[in-house]
């Protein structure tokens, strides 16, 4: 009999990242015979317990009209978000609090909590039990894949609930060395994975990109940082692009407002499949966040990673992982220009990831869905 998974993870960001991390774990998981079924839950905490969305919701012709002046993605670019995924997995309905998880909980043979930074409690404001499968049905088989603290440190406060809710997991797997030594010091065992878009191939990821072909090559910035980063994301791009002779792409999916400054050309109100297109298509790639440097790393290009003041460790586990530390700068004011002429050679980095990915699917198999 196929095992039923239900993933929850983030699932209420606009970004690319959120999207296709979620994505890239439940078709790894449907590779080992399971189904998945993503839970779309929206924290309450972001969207003002939900009554925002759902009124929204009830008038979906109006959407693009109001993102559109309002110069925000909005509920419009998530729903187009989800959409995308959807092509490829089902998603549940909207739930919009722990409670009404807890009241109706969908149901699976695994309750599984996915990546991204579901344990970090500055974003969330605190301990999000959904995050921690408190609503699985008593006794459920709890698992996480490459769950993400983002942070240094647990704060104090959250450490007793945190153990308790992490205690009642049958296996854990985090996505940072550094969260590994984390939950360790309260008590927890896991082990490291990686996170879920270095889980499938490149000739993967080239299925699920739109074709995009650039008349001439450019430089692609992202960032999903703070405006003062996005300004040094935008200087380093400036000095590459003189040097290198190509103009700067800039995808984000919103407006131009809060965009990386000063490039040539925005893509604007973007999806993720067609940031990885233009992804792919990239001579070059200048990022803040995680994911477009992981990206960049499976798509096998040049680039350099503008690190963020805080929740940089999964940035630099990744680097660390993949033998590229210098690859990341803090600022601007650091030493770069050289790395425009040294290759990558991506067969060695292939080969240092290919036995956690190998570690990574043997959790997936034999600790998801072979229990």
């Amino acid at each position: 009999m196929t095992k039923r998974v239900s993933l929850i993870t983030i699932f209420d960001n606009p970004n690319f990242g959120t999207y296709l991390q979620a994505l890239a774990l439940g078709l790894t998981i449907k590779k080992f015979g399971a189904t998945v079924e993503i839970v779309h839950y929206e924290r309450p905490v972001w969207h003002n317990n939900g009554l925002k969305n759902r009124l929204l919701s009830k008038c979906s012709f109006i959407l693009p009209i109001i993102c559109r002046l309002m110069r925000k993605p909005g509920p419009l670019q998530q729903y187009e978000c989800r959409k995308f995924v959807e092509r490829y997995l089902p998603i549940t309905k909207t739930y919009y609090s722990y409670n009404e998880l807890l009241r109706n909980p969908p149901k699976a043979d695994i309750y599984l909590t996915g990546s991204d930074q579901v344990w970090n409690t500055i974003h969330n404001h605190g301990v999000d039990k959904s995050f921690y499968l408190g609503y699985a049905p008593k006794g459920s088989y709890k698992v996480a894949y490459a769950a993400s603290i983002g942070m240094d440190n647990i704060p104090q406060q959250y450490q007793k609930i945190t153990k308790q809710l992490l205690s009642q997991y049958k296996y854990i797997s985090v996505r940072e060395a550094s969260n590994v030594d984390l939950l360790r010091s309260i008590g927890i065992e896991s082990e490291l994975v990686l996170d879920p878009t270095l889980l499938l191939t490149l000739e993967d990821w080239n299925k699920i990109s739109k074709s995009y072909v650039s008349p001439k090559p450019y430089i692609l910035v992202y960032s999903v940082e703070t405006e003062e980063i996005g300004k040094e994301v935008s200087k380093v791009a400036s000095c590459i692009a003189d040097k290198m002779g190509m103009d700067v792409y800039c995808i984000t999916y919103s407006g131009r407002e809060g965009a990386i400054p000063d490039c040539d050309k925005y893509i604007t109100y973007a999806t993720p499949d067609m940031f990885l297109s233009y992804m792919q298509g990239a001579a070059f790639v200048i990022a803040s966040s995680f994911h477009a440097t992981a990206f960049a790393i499976n798509f096998h290009k040049p680039f350099i990673t503008v690190t963020p003041d805080r929740f940089s460790s999964r940035i630099n586990s990744l680097l660390n992982i993949t033998g590229l530390q210098c690859r990341k700068i803090n600022d601007s004011k650091d030493e770069y220009m050289h790395l425009i002429d040294e290759n990558i050679n991506y067969k060695t980095v292939e080969n240092k990831l290919m036995p956690l990915r190998e570690k990574s699917y043997e959790f997936i198999k034999k600790k998801v869905v072979g229990y």
